[in-house]
């Protein structure tokens, strides 16, 4: 019996209970009850400071006492109703230390295969889920989640509350991208990254395309553009020079990876020609051979 305080919005719940002695104990693997294991503890909603009744298996780790093999007996709604803050409040927050959840409203801008970018008329930021979300680019939603930051790159996880205001697939404005297309931007844009105060821009790269890693590497730079869990196939991209615009959402420095998620890519044609002294150009691929195989 104590305090909810951290859930990390898998079918088995994860979090901290505090009793009325300020005592903290981990409680993992729990169960939404003692007959489900198919619901996602998400959709119990339970916030920080909510109370909670669990029955589960003492155990430790460490040394140090946990409970394992729960379940959810009852639960109590203990907190106020959160306001609604701009990106850019949540992005001013000092995201190293321990916060309590926010919440946020704006416009789904991209989707990858463990998140998306949202963004409202302040700024943009990603949202961790760990899993491609159920949401349309477009889509107008509320989100209740804890602020953090990834390599320096603020984020928000730990989903507490989900909300699809508008189903409205709509395709938002992106804006006129940071051009990197040049050596020098490119470089200047890394060395931000490498001393970890990025945040979520909307970018344009160019460079020859790997597929099998999804990694763009600009002519003359030490840096990699990766298209980091991205969805859907790029093979017809191998081995092409490509321009991308997408949003810059994460960062590796350990392999200076810049990590993309792709809105739209155009491949620079391999071939051009002359017909009646006009300049033709155009573009092709064969299945299953590359850009590289077929030239």
């Amino acid at each position: 019996d104590g305090y909810y305080t951290y859930n990390d919005s898998a079918k088995k719940g994860r979090f901290y209970l505090k009793d009325a002695n300020g005592d903290r104990i981990l409680v993992y693997q729990t169960y939404v009850s003692r007959y489900d294991s198919e619901t996602e503890f998400s959709t119990l909603g339970l916030r920080k400071g909510d109370g909670i009744v669990v029955e589960g298996v003492r155990a430790e780790y460490n040394s140090v006492a946990q409970m394992s093999y729960a379940y959810v007996i009852s639960t109590t709604d203990n907190t106020p109703e959160l306001p609604v803050s701009k990106i850019s409040d949540v992005m001013a927050l000092d995201l190293t230390a321990e916060l309590d959840p926010v919440k946020v409203q704006g416009t789904v801008m991209a989707i990858a295969k463990k998140g998306y970018i949202i963004g409202d008329e302040t700024g943009l930021i990603y949202v961790y889920i760990n899993k491609q979300a159920d949401l349309a680019v477009g889509n107008k939603v509320t989100i209740e989640a804890t602020p953090t930051s990834h390599y320096g790159t603020p984020q928000l996880a730990d989903i507490l509350d989900l909300v699809v205001d508008s189903d409205s697939e709509e395709t938002p404005a992106h804006g006129t991208p940071l051009d990197l297309t040049t050596l020098e931007n490119m470089n200047a844009f890394s060395a931000l990254a490498d001393n970890g105060i990025l945040t979520v821009q909307y970018v344009k790269v160019k460079g020859t395309f790997d597929e099998g890693y999804k990694v763009l590497q600009p002519e003359g730079s030490d840096y990699a553009v990766q298209l980091y869990n991205a969805i859907g196939s790029f093979t017809d991209y191998n081995g092409a020079v490509v321009t991308i615009e997408g949003y810059y959402y994460n960062y590796y420095s350990d392999s200076k990876t810049i990590c993309l998620m792709p809105v739209s890519i155009v491949a620079e044609p391999y071939v051009s020609a002359a017909v009646k002294n006009v300049d033709v150009q155009f573009s092709f691929n064969v299945s299953e051979l590359s850009w590289r195989q077929f030239v």
